[in-house]
């Protein structure tokens, strides 16, 4: 066992004893039981210390909580899932279009089903950028207000949504910017979508409903089935990646497993409510840097020099170029002020970009190539995933 082990470990025993002090020997045993089950994991390290340095990520039972996970079989779902529940959280898990998930234009039935719940972690929707600009407005905007005021009218006190950085990505690139929104529109639908949602959940806030956003990067990790696929088949008809503008300009990046560790400490932390936050990995990475691993890790050729963002904007213009916010996040996404996390949630990410990439690549390999990953590419939502909320808007 190593050094690092040993302190997690010790640290966590820590935990088990003062559990035992505050709320009696049964919760400490329960504890004790857990730290067994997960003593052995990927890479050596245990579970439960990769949600904080020396075990101190880990909740106590009598202070962990209930919650609700929607869009749990998907990407960033599923990560969080495990994530919450790794914590000591009672994890309820909700996926749509599957026996037992939620309908989100079914509001008096999501309020059911989350009463006696204590926060959501709102995960469902898509990421997929060729799906249509109303489609993605139904579901994201109409879908979390339903899933939100589903959740106030049951008593949920913190609902916590998944948001992206695009939210305030304009047609110029950002210096340091931090999560106020400005005048500018985003450049992107799917940036337009996301602020938007976010509009849309914080004007819900109350005293007693908190909402919390969080605002990811380019999320990446494996297992990611919607942008991936289309990065494969650029390079496929392509030669490569495309970079935009200049190689160097800044990419605000997030793995997926610090976005999950992001998600349940804002359901943990006081001072989180009515709180939007970047939330991006440590490492700051130029385009060329963080396309030229993502390639690597896909089964791809190295990426190819484009030409200069404003030629590359003509391109779009005309219709053949790429799409103007994926332009605009390649090119000129700029950095992003994250101490607001660190300060309020008290996030540090759990996982280096190296990693990311180094799991990435293993899953690739392990599904068969990234030929395999465009047969499982996830379909892209159309107007029948959006039927019952359309239905219940009247």
């Amino acid at each position: 066992m190593g050094a690092e082990s040993v302190e997690v470990r010790v640290a966590a025993l820590g935990l088990v004893a003062r559990c035992e002090r505050e709320h009696g020997d049964e919760r400490g045993e329960t504890h004790r039981a857990i730290l067994a089950a997960e003593a052995g994991s990927e890479r050596g390290r245990p579970a439960w210390s990769r949600a904080g340095r020396s075990g101190s990520g880990r909740v106590c039972y009598a202070t962990a909580m209930r919650v609700a996970v929607t869009g749990s079989s998907g990407f960033v779902g599923s990560f969080v899932t495990r994530a919450l529940a790794s914590r000591g959280h009672d994890v309820l898990a909700f996926a749509r279009g599957e026996s037992g998930g939620l309908d989100l234009g079914d509001l008096a039935g999501l309020a059911e089903r989350l009463r006696g719940v204590d926060a959501v972690v709102h995960a469902a929707g898509t990421a997929s950028a060729d799906a249509s600009e109303r489609v993605l407005g139904w579901l994201e905007v109409a879908g979390t207000e339903n899933v939100a005021r589903a959740a106030r009218a049951a008593g949920v006190r913190r609902f916590v949504v998944v948001s992206s950085t695009d939210a305030n990505l304009g047609t110029t690139a950002r210096a340091n910017a931090t999560e106020v929104l400005t005048a500018v529109p985003p450049s992107s639908r799917f940036g337009r979508i996301a602020k938007a949602k976010e509009e849309a959940l914080i004007g819900l806030g109350s005293k007693s409903f908190e909402p919390v956003v969080l605002r990811a990067g380019f999320v990446y990790g494996p297992g990611e089935r919607t942008r991936a696929p289309g990065y494969v088949r650029e390079a496929s008809a392509h030669g490569g990646i495309r970079l935009v503008g200049r190689p160097l300009a800044f990419v605000p990046t997030t793995n997926v497993e610090n976005l999950a560790h992001a998600a349940a400490l804002a359901i943990e932390a006081p001072r989180a409510a009515h709180g939007v936050y970047h939330v991006l990995d440590r490492e700051l990475s130029t385009q060329v840097a963080f396309f030229g691993r993502y390639s690597i890790a896909l089964e791809l050729g190295l990426p190819r020099r484009g030409s200069s963002l404003f030629v590359e904007r003509l391109r779009t213009r005309f219709g053949v170029g790429l799409d103007e916010g994926e332009l605009m996040r390649r090119g000129a996404s700029g950095t992003l002020d994250a101490r607001r996390a660190r300060d309020e949630l008290g996030y540090e990410p759990v996982t280096s970009l190296e990693e990311g990439m180094i799991a990435l690549g293993d899953w690739v390999r392990s599904i068969g190539g990234s030929d395999a990953l465009v047969d499982l590419a996830r379909p892209v939502p159309d107007d029948a995933s959006i039927v019952s909320i359309v239905r219940a808007a009247g």
